[in-house]
């Protein structure tokens, strides 16, 4: 660690969390992964540090992004489209993220009424966990790619979503083929079990939310249509991690 600022990892995660309308059935979607020019800041401190994104979704972790200082002039931004898987060697697969609608069974027995129990608490949410790190190497080595994505059946027990709006959750779409990029060494600085950050989004339908309270049954007409859905969402995300950077990093 010589030559680098010492870093406090003995913090709280902090939690940031938003509700947002999913689109129509089978719509491909994708995550933007962003540092933001805002001080105080970790990448730009240091030629080998690291940002660590993992993009968990629907209770399953589908992909690590990785921001580096390098990339900092160059915009510390990453979109995460959907899930990469080698075959062999550089070949290797692409699945798209997409929407899709939960089929509910009346008729799923016992058994499948309790392990639906746990499922349904994670149908419908996307997770991203930030960690700080820093570079060690990057390495060709496919064999160390670790296949995240995996089909989702999106069949659940009706009896177990009494009480949750669970509307939509993800699927991948058909692969396609792709070249499967490097890896990434690096040495973690916050432990998993307590990530610098944590972005929670909870995607489901209008009627889900509206069931909710969470958005107005009728638009309200002091509210601009601009700012009645999406959009709206990223400002508020935007200004509640200013205000978190601001905060923890300064402890």
């Amino acid at each position: 660690m010589t030559g680098r600022e010492t870093v406090d990892v003995n913090f709280r995660s902090q939690s940031i969390s938003a509700n947002m309308p999913s689109r129509k059935d089978d719509t491909e979607y994708a995550i933007r992964c962003e540092a933001l020019d805002t001080p105080p800041q970790w990448l730009p401190t240091h030629c080998d540090n690291v940002l660590g994104f993992e993009v968990e979704i629907d209770g399953k972790t589908q992909h690590i992004a990785a921001l580096t200082a390098a990339r900092w002039h160059r915009g510390a931004a990453q979109v995460v489209e959907g899930v990469t898987k080698q075959i062999s060697g550089s070949q290797g697969t692409f699945s798209r993220f997409k929407f899709s609608a939960v089929n509910a069974l009346d008729d799923a027995n016992a058994q499948k009424v309790k392990d639906d129990l746990k499922r349904a608490k994670h149908i419908g949410l996307i997770r991203v966990r930030v960690f700080r790190a820093i570079s060690l190497h990057r390495t060709t080595d496919k064999g160390a790619i670790i296949a995240l994505g995996e089909k989702r059946d999106l069949s659940i027990a009706e009896k177990a979503m009494k009480g949750r709006a669970v509307s939509h959750g993800t699927t991948l779409s058909a692969a396609t083929k792709a070249n499967v990029g490097e890896v990434l060494d690096v040495y973690w600085i916050d432990p998993i079990s307590t990530p610098f950050a944590i972005f929670d989004f909870h995607y489901r339908s209008k009627d889900a939310l509206r069931s909710e309270m969470i958005i107005p049954r009728t638009a309200s007409p002091s509210v601009p249509p601009s700012l009645d859905g999406v959009e709206a969402i990223e400002q508020r995300v935007k200004r509640k991690s200013i205000a978190l950077l601001r905060r923890d990093l300064r402890r």
